[in-house]
């Protein structure tokens, strides 16, 4: 199924699946995915491949609990920090483990603003891995060194970063020892 914004799946509140892990390969809109969300209470994992065209945040008057998503999978296109931490707050806060992948995603590794999204939006986080595509090594230099150590080490996290010289890409890996 093509999730494009020709097909708009409608907004639900009575009807719940029982899904507890949900695959969506096909680029989809934000406001599309809020509405099959809006389906799967009980989701304990989810992977977006492509997720584009970000609806402005004050449109975002449907708060959908997801409880027992503990794991996200996420491909952004286009996507800026703003709206995503947004998005986490609303409809992510519960999640132990999240893996993101993004194109040019300098504002993404900004030392001082992931210490605090994580400390304000994702209090069970485990693992936090970011993959950044298109990030200039200069960029991915200085900001590494921004880093305050001593937030990871306080909460036990484990921190490995690497510079993939093929293509300007970068994979931050952030774990909680358990």
């Amino acid at each position: 199924m093509n999730l494009s914004e020709s097909y708009k799946i409608p907004f639900v509140t009575t009807e719940f699946s029982s899904i507890e892990q949900l695959v969506i390969e096909n680029p989809i809109h934000f406001e599309s995915l809020l509405n099959i969300l809006s389906y799967v209470a009980k989701l304990r994992r989810l992977s977006l491949n492509n997720v584009d065209n970000m609806i402005p945040i004050t449109k975002l008057d449907n708060p959908i609990l997801l409880n027992h998503l503990t794991h996200l999978f996420i491909n952004l296109n286009g996507v800026n920090f703003n709206a995503f931490e947004i998005l986490t707050k609303r409809y992510f806060c519960s999640i132990q483990v999240l893996h993101i992948t993004i194109e040019n995603g300098d504002e993404f590794i900004n030392a001082n603003r992931q210490e605090q999204f994580i400390l304000s939006s994702m209090p069970f986080l485990r693992i936090f891995d970011i993959y950044i595509n298109g990030l200039s090594y200069q960029s991915y230099a200085s900001r590494c060194q921004e880093f305050n150590w001593s937030f990871w080490l306080e909460r036990q996290w484990f921190f490995a970063n690497s510079f993939l010289s093929e293509t300007p890409s970068y994979d931050f890996l952030f774990n909680k020892s358990v």
